[in-house]
Formats: C-alpha cells, structure tokens, sequence
C-alpha cells in the first residue's frame, strides 16, 4: 500500500492527468491514515 503511493509519488505523469493523481495520492493518505487509527 505505502509502496503504491510512493511509486506514485515519485511518477506523479506516468500517462495521467496531474488532477488524477493528485486526488489519488489524497485519497491512498486518507485510506492510509483511516487505516492506522
């Protein structure tokens, strides 16, 4: 999981849209952060 929103944060333009990935990378924190309480 951690690994997904690195490797998207580190090709932020791989064949998509800066907008969607930045929703992405908001949404995969959120989860994440849901997840650790």
């Amino acid at each position: 999981m951690s690994n997904d929103v690195l490797v998207m944060r580190k090709a932020p333009c791989s064949g998509r849209s800066l907008l969607d990935t930045g929703m992405d990378i908001l949404k995969s924190d959120w989860i994440a952060s849901v997840r650790r309480t």
